[in-house]
């Protein structure tokens, strides 16, 4: 396991330093980074230019520009924001706990609706509520998330008046905005949790149990459950870290004071600094769930062994 982490470990590093190399690439491919605190309509004096750059690192070699961003990355220096005129990552950090917590419970739901979905439609496959529970499957991963985003709003806010539309406020503000998120993922959880427990239902000594007389729950839920639970916990969490990044389309539909919606509005305000480091901080947080998933995976199936 030592080994297997220290590798892992230097596959990560890897990563990072190849998609630091792509965000800094492509951050310099859009032009000379000085036109972007230039303000429209104004013409700066050649002195102030050379300045400007000299204080951007721009007369270094390109390497060098490299070297001393990554190195400030690694401190978390990104730079300031351009749009928000101060240090990017206290702008990131102010924004994260509006996605943690929407991610956070949107997470927790996916994953204990998307289980007990998958369990019950496993152990009553073929009846009415197997076909239920599969319906509610299809149309979570068939249906865009901003269309399920839509047709809520309509109904819950429009139609009914029972809910809010958008902002972060009281517990009412939550409902539509993480029913859409965890919708998808729990969804695709239910799935997983069906296909791997009818695989381990119809297993021998699943079947050797029964002939032993052992009562149903104690197969399901003592014998099988535990066995089947390694394809949807490893995918769990992965999960964790797609909620963090992947709440865009919820962020902007609701008006989500959140990362997904800083990234929207820092990209269409081509705010560099800002738009980098959340780059870089959405691939290390997926790289430690890609980590934890695979430590997961050894540490729940006894007959997986990582060295």
């Amino acid at each position: 396991m030592t080994r297997f982490l220290a590798l892992r470990s230097v596959y990560m590093i890897l990563v990072m330093i190849g998609i630091s190399i792509l965000v800094f690439a492509l951050s310099r491919m859009s032009g000379d980074p000085r036109y972007l605190y230039m303000t429209p309509g104004t013409r700066w004096s050649q002195e102030a230019w050379d300045a400007r750059g000299k204080e951007l690192g721009l007369d270094r070699p390109l390497v060098m520009q490299y070297v001393v961003w990554a190195a400030g990355a690694v401190r978390g220096d990104f730079g300031d924001s351009i749009w928000h005129k101060r240090n990017s990552l206290k702008v990131i950090l102010e924004r994260a706990p509006a996605t943690l917590q929407l991610s956070g419970i949107a997470y927790v739901c996916a994953i204990v609706l998307g289980t007990a979905l998958g369990v019950a439609s496993a152990v009553t496959r073929g009846s009415m509520l197997d076909l239920v529970v599969r319906s509610f499957a299809l149309v979570g991963q068939a249906a865009p998330p901003f269309w399920i985003a839509l047709v809520l709003i309509y109904v819950f806010a429009v139609i009914l008046d029972w809910l809010p539309t958008s902002r972060r406020g009281d517990w009412t503000h939550f409902v539509l905005p993480v029913t859409t998120l965890a919708w998808l993922a729990s969804a695709g959880i239910t799935r997983i949790t069906r296909s791997a427990l009818l695989e381990v239902l119809d297993s021998e000594y699943v079947k050797l149990a029964r002939a032993k007389g052992v009562g149903r729950a104690k197969i399901v839920f003592k014998h099988a459950l535990k066995n089947a639970l390694v394809a949807p916990l490893t995918v769990a969490a992965i999960l964790f870290a797609s909620f963090i990044t992947g709440t865009v389309v919820v962020e902007m539909v609701f008006a989500w004071p959140g990362l997904g919606r800083l990234a929207v509005e820092a990209t269409l305000q081509t705010d560099f600094p800002l738009v980098t480091g959340l780059t870089v901080i959405f691939a290390a947080v997926f790289l430690l769930s890609s980590l934890a998933a695979d430590l997961l995976y050894a540490y729940i199936d006894p007959r997986i062994r990582i060295y």
